[in-house]
């Protein structure tokens, strides 16, 4: 049988992007749709529900249309602003009917180099929109939806191991002793990160010279920890993606180790 991509994929589908993507739309006064995201630079909500909408949109054709290659995708134009909200909605029906007739080992093409199926696509999105959904929260105060938290977890897993982390097939890894040991407490999920490089060519013709990333490491193999940093899952990721704070987190050992984990996120992922 194939294993589904994820660390916990049970909790990952179009149940959890639209309900983090309707959050969204509640959120998205129609009367203030120039307010601030803070957590997304110079964005207002207009700009994040358009971004959400471009997105859903994009990856419904990329799954409709499977396995097709990105240059035939078809790209929506932006609503006015008081059409975007149901340009949102629309989008989020679309991609969650795709995806929901799709298998999730469909050959269907991804921006990554390894991972081309659906099932890539079905966690992406899921954590697209939840991360977003808390851009929206923190800008209008409004209510936190509720997240599981080993969807928080998976989320976190996602970040350092893909997003902003990872050692490719391709690639000449080097190790280093500066190591952290993150430990999700409400679901037990434990990751030894180590800030390492890697060095080599990619398929698509990039070189990569002593290029920071973060390796998921043997507890048995190297040096222990420099630091540590524990807390719940859902802490844990919104810290990660730089929408919540290190406060709500338990930071022992080496700060400057646990503040270089957070930067080279930030590199990766802006």
């Amino acid at each position: 049988m194939t294993r589904r991509f994820g660390l916990h994929p049970e909790v990952l589908g179009t149940e959890a992007i639209t309900r983090y993507t309707r959050h969204i739309v509640e959120l998205a006064d129609p009367e203030q749709l120039d307010l601030a995201v803070p957590s997304c630079g110079d964005w207002t909500m207009a700009d994040l529900v358009w971004h959400l909408a471009e997105v859903q949109s994009f990856w419904a054709w990329i799954i409709e249309h499977r396995p097709a290659p990105v240059e035939e995708a078809e790209m929506p134009d932006r609503a006015v602003d008081a059409a975007l909200r149901a340009q949102l909605t629309d989008a989020n029906d679309r991609l969650c009917a795709a995806l929901d007739a799709a298998s999730f080992d469909d050959p269907a093409w991804t921006w990554h180099l390894e991972h081309k199926t659906v099932d890539f696509s079905i966690r992406r999105q899921t954590h697209e929109a939840l991360i977003h959904c808390f851009d929206a929260v923190l800008a209008t105060d409004g209510p936190a939806p509720v997240v599981e938290p080993a969807l928080a977890a998976d989320g976190f897993d996602e970040l350092v191991t893909v997003m902003a982390g990872g050692v490719p097939e391709w690639a000449e890894y080097k190790s280093s002793d500066r190591r952290i040991d993150v430990w999700a407490v409400d679901t037990d999920d434990r990751w030894l990160l180590e800030l390492g490089s890697i060095t080599g060519r990619s398929p698509r013709g990039t070189d990569y010279v002593d290029e920071p990333t973060i390796a998921v490491v043997d507890p048995q193999s190297g040096t222990a920890p420099s630091a540590g940093l524990s807390g719940p899952a859902l802490e844990l990721d919104l810290w990660a993606w730089g929408r919540g704070s290190v406060d709500e987190l338990t930071v022992s050992g080496d700060e400057a180790v646990v503040n270089a984990l957070r930067s080279l996120i930030i590199s990766s992922t802006q």
